[in-house]
Order: C-alpha cells, then sequence, then structure tokens
C-alpha cells in the first residue's frame, strides 16, 4: 500500500484516513475546501441612461455572482483593458460624452466576462456671440430682422427671443426674427433645451423719431412793401431724425424757398409761403402765411381849384386828382414846399382862404413811402379903394349940354371898373 492518495473534489470535502488489519486506528481528518467561481453578470442598470454633460448617473450589477475571493471591477473604454473607474455593486460617473462602461468579477479562481452598457450624453449648448440686424437705425413701423451669430444648439435646444430683458417678454423662436418697435427697444436671444439654457446675448435696435408738424409761422407783419424784407419763423412742432424744416411759396413743396428755423423774404407780390419738416422718417404737413405786398401809390397828376383868383377873405376848394392812392395811404397838403412846407391838411380835397398868393402841394403818404407833389398856385385879387370926389366939367349946363364926369381919387382893384348910377348909388346903371 502507499501512503497518500490524490483527490480533486469539486466541493469542500473532509477526508480520513486509518490503518486497517490485525487491528483499526484511531481515524486522521483532514478537510480540503473546494474555493467557489464567479458567475458572468447578466447586465448593467442606469439610474439615467442618457444624461446631460457632466451630469451624474449610477450603474448598478444586474445578475451574476461574486466567487471567492472576487469583487465586481468597472472599466470604460475596453473590458478589462481600459480605463479603471471603481469597484464594487455600484459606482456613480460623470460621463461629458458618449461613454461605454464594463464591469466583471475578478477573484481568487476566475474572472468573468463583462457587462457592459452605453450612457448617451446629450449635447449641451454654447451661447451666441452676437445678434446681427438687418437694420440698427429705422422708422416707427419699419422692420428689421435679426439673426443669430456664433453659438450652438445642443439636444433639443432653440434660439427663444425676448425683449425688456433676458427671459423676460417672449416675442418668438428661431435662429431669425422680424421685429417692428415702435420706441428704441433692446432684443435678447439664449439657447434653451434639455440640457442648459445659455447667458443671453442683446441687441438694441434704435426707432427714429418722427417729426410733428409746425404749429404757426410767426413774423413781425404780415404786410410789407415792395423791395423790403422780413423774417419768418417756425412756431411749434418738433424735429424727427435728420429732419429740417423746408419751406416753399405757391404751394406746399411748390417753389423752394430756404431751409431752416428762420428765413428771410422779400416778395414782390402778395405770397403764400408754407414751411414743413422734412426727415429721414416722415414729412409732416405744412403750416402757411400769406404776406400781403402793400402797393404803392402813384403820383397825382393834378390839383384843381374851385377859384384860381380870389378876393381877400374868400375861399378856394382844391381837388388832387390822377395817379393812385393805395389802401391806408393819404393824401397830405402843404403849403410852400412839398413835404417841407407847412402841412395844412388831409384828404383828396380841402379848402384855403390864403390872403396873398400861394402855391399848394399835394402828395400821398404811407408807410411804403410818399409821392412826389402836385401842385397849384391860388393867386389873391387886389381891392378898389374908395374915390374921393367926383369933377364935373362944366359944373353948371343949360338943358340939353353935356357934363363931363371924372373920378378923383381911390383906386380900381383886379378886374374892377367904375361903375356909374343915377338916382342913388348902385340905382340905375348909366355906364361904365
Amino acid at each position: 500500500s502507499v501512503n497518500y492518495i490524490g483527490v480533486s473534489p469539486l466541493a469542500s470535502t473532509t477526508y480520513y484516513v486509518r490503518a486497517e488489519g490485525c487491528d483499526t486506528t484511531l481515524t486522521a481528518t483532514i478537510s480540503i475546501i473546494v474555493e467557489t467561481l464567479s458567475i458572468d453578470p447578466t447586465g448593467i442598470n442606469a439610474t439615467i441612461p442618457t444624461v446631460c454633460a457632466g451630469d451624474p448617473t449610477i450603474l448598478s450589477i444586474q445578475g451574476g455572482f461574486l466567487g471567492t475571493g472576487a469583487d465586481w471591477y468597472w472599466y470604460e473604454g475596453g473590458c478589462g483593458a481600459g480605463t479603471s473607474i471603481g469597484s464594487g455593486n455600484q459606482i456613480t460617473v460623470n460621463p461629458t460624452t458618449q461613454t461605454t462602461y464594463y464591469v466583471r468579477a475578478e477573484g481568487t479562481c476566475n474572472t468573468t466576462n463583462c457587462a457592459s452598457i452605453t450612457i448617451l450624453v446629450n449635447d449641451l449648448s454654447t451661447a451666441a456671440s452676437a445678434i446681427v440686424p438687418s437694420i440698427n437705425n429705422l422708422c416707427p413701423g419699419d422692420i428689421s430682422l435679426l439673426s443669430v451669430s456664433g453659438g450652438n444648439l445642443g439636444t433639443n435646444a432653440n434660439w427663444e427671443w425676448y425683449s425688456s430683458s433676458c427671459g423676460g417678454t417672449s416675442i418668438g423662436s428661431g435662429s431669425t426674427i422680424t421685429v417692428s418697435p415702435v420706441i428704441t427697444t433692446t432684443y435678447y436671444v439664449r439657447a434653451e433645451g434639455t440640457c442648459n439654457t445659455t447667458t443671453c446675448v442683446d441687441v438694441t435696435i434704435i426707432v427714429e423719431s418722427l417729426s410733428t408738424n409746425p404749429s404757426s409761422i410767426n413774423t413781425s407783419s404780415n404786410n410789407i412793401c415792395p423791395g423790403s424784407t422780413i423774417n419768418l419763423d417756425v412756431i411749434g412742432g418738433t424735429l424727427g431724425a435728420g429732419a429740417s424744416y423746408e419751406w416753399y411759396s405757391g404751394s406746399c413743396g411748390g417753389t423752394y424757398a430756404g431751409s431752416g428755423n428762420s428765413i428771410s423774404v422779400s416778395p414782390s407780390t402778395t405770397t403764400t409761403y408754407f414751411v414743413r419738416a422734412e426727415g429721414t422718417c416722415n414729412t409732416t404737413n405744412c403750416t402757411s402765411i400769406i404776406i400781403t405786398v402793400v402797393p404803392l401809390s402813384t403820383d397825382p397828376t393834378n390839383v384843381s381849384a374851385t377859384i384860381l383868383s380870389i378876393c381877400p377873405g374868400n375861399s378856394s376848394t382844391l381837388t388832387v386828382s390822377g395817379g393812385f392812392l393805395a389802401p391806408n395811404d393819404t393824401y397830405l397838403w402843404y403849403e410852400n414846399g412839398c413835404g417841407a412846407g407847412t402841412s395844412i391838411g388831409t384828404s383828396n380835397q380841402i379848402t384855403v382862404s390864403p390872403t396873398a398868393q400861394t402855391t399848394y402841394y399835394a402828395r400821398a403818404e404811407g408807410a411804403c413811402g410818399n409821392t412826389n407833389c402836385a401842385s397849384i398856385t391860388i393867386d389873391i385879387n387886389t381891392l378898389s379903394t374908395d374915390p374921393s370926389s367926383i369933377i364935373a366939367s362944366p359944373s353948371s349946363i343949360c338943358p340939353g349940354q353935356n357934363a363931363t364926369l371924372t373920378v378923383s381919387g381911390g383906386t380900381l382893384g383886379t378886374g374892377a371898373n367904375w361903375e356909374w348910377y343915377n338916382g342913388s348909388c348902385g340905382g340905375a346903371n348909366i355906364g361904365t
């Protein structure tokens, strides 16, 4: 016999040995421990199978069995050949890209096959770099196209637009929108998706101001003399973007007359002037004013008198005629000089009672000037003086004879004759 035996138990076994012959000895024993094998895991469970980049998910073993001295070992990038990332029944991972994770049992007797799981990673959005408007400055009611520049949309993300503030009043979605603000407005855009919301970028669209109608035109007077100049000034209204006040005559937008808040004009005839604001965004209605060119009087051609030669103390009525007397002008009369003499009255007719030969002058006078004078001279007739006596030759006559009567003393005035009477003074006229 031999003193040993080879065994190959499949499970832990106790072996006994004794000598058996003439007698039987006591028994010796030994236990052979058969270590257990690990069994392949059947799968891996993830609390979140699809995550956002950097977010955690917990991986847990499904099935399998750990043999003697074994534990679960986790890898990424390959089963055992990849990067070891931990051990145990579960681990927490934070993938930033799509990643396959592996797990197997590793122990005293064996290493199992791996189970694996692929964790999908949703993309993060990145913020836009700018908003590009088709028009930065626009008029009320005009349209500007706003477009996102730069940035990337992550998983299930879209560009969301706001006004007033980032995340304020929602005004649309997409990479472009059209806006038509009535006042200057700041617009914001950001990416919003499954995994993140980016910061906003913004752009301010400036809405230019509109001009408002001027309310009136101011001037020192609505009447002007021919050849004179007068200033016209805009009252009220406001100038919008790029606007100025533009002036016209004849009609609104008619003959161009100038630009600015004030212009000087010198019309030759009565003229209506118009002003309006013209600018980038609008042209207002016109405001107008009529400037009347006062007509000039023309020289009178004649002065007539009811009596050209008068006796002292008598009167003559003088009348100016010919020429043209402008409205608001007046005829003024002078004696002994045209305008430089003594003023003696107004109107087209006056009555005079000169005591000596006098020349009278008449002219039209008004706001726009004076005409030349027309004139007339009134003569004064001389008075006769009383005769002192009558001389008869002879002073005594016989019936039927003649006597010559002669005035003695006295003088004859202008146009006077000695008139003879008998019976009484002024009685029967008997000769001249």
